[in-house]
C-alpha cells in the first residue's frame, strides 16, 4: 500500500526538472522539496486527469433538471394553496397538479439516467458535453415555459 509520503516523493521527483504552476495560487513549483506550495502552503498531489472531466456541462444538465423538478414541487404547492383558498373544484386542482407531477417525474428520471451514465458522459468530447448540457436545459425549460404560459393565460 502506498503512503502519502511516497506520493509526495513522486511529486518532488517529477517536479525536479519540470515547471508547473500551483493550482491554487499559480506560483511556479519547479524544484520544490515538499509536496506543498512554498507560496500559499496548499498541499499538492501528483494526479492524472482528463480534459473531458469538466464539471460545467454536467452541472448545467443536472442543475437544469433539478431546478425544473424543484419548480414543479413549489408550483404544485402554491397552486394547491391558491385553489383551496379560492374554493376551486378538486378536478381543477388535480389536472394541473398531474401535469406538474409528470414534468417533475420526467426531470428526475432523466437525472437518474445521467447519474447512472456519468462515466459515459465523461468520455464524450467536451464540445459534445456542452451541446448535451444546453439541449437538456432547453428540454427541461421548454415544457415548463409553455405550461407556465398556459397557466397564466387560463387564469385571466
Amino acid at each position: 500500500m502506498e503512503h502519502a509520503g511516497e506520493r509526495g516523493d513522486d511529486l518532488v521527483r517529477w517536479l525536479a526538472e519540470r515547471s508547473a504552476e500551483c493550482p491554487v495560487c499559480g506560483y511556479n513549483v519547479r524544484g520544490l522539496r515538499m509536496p506543498q506550495c512554498p507560496e500559499c502552503a496548499a498541499p499538492l498531489e501528483l494526479t492524472l486527469r482528463s480534459p473531458n472531466q469538466r464539471i460545467g456541462p454536467w452541472a448545467l444538465a443536472m442543475v437544469s433538471l433539478s431546478a425544473a423538478a424543484g419548480f414543479d414541487l413549489v408550483l404544485t404547492a402554491c397552486f394547491a394553496v391558491v385553489c383551496v383558498l379560492h374554493g376551486l373544484p378538486p378536478m381543477y386542482i388535480l389536472l394541473r397538479m398531474l401535469v406538474l407531477a409528470v414534468l417533475g417525474v420526467a426531470c428526475v428520471a432523466v437525472m437518474v439516467v445521467l447519474i447512472s451514465r456519468r462515466k459515459r458522459w465523461m468520455r464524450l468530447p467536451v464540445s459534445l458535453q456542452w451541446r448535451w448540457g444546453w439541449v437538456i436545459l432547453a428540454a427541461a425549460a421548454t415544457p415548463h415555459l409553455l405550461y407556465g404560459g398556459y397557466l397564466l393565460a387560463s387564469t385571466r
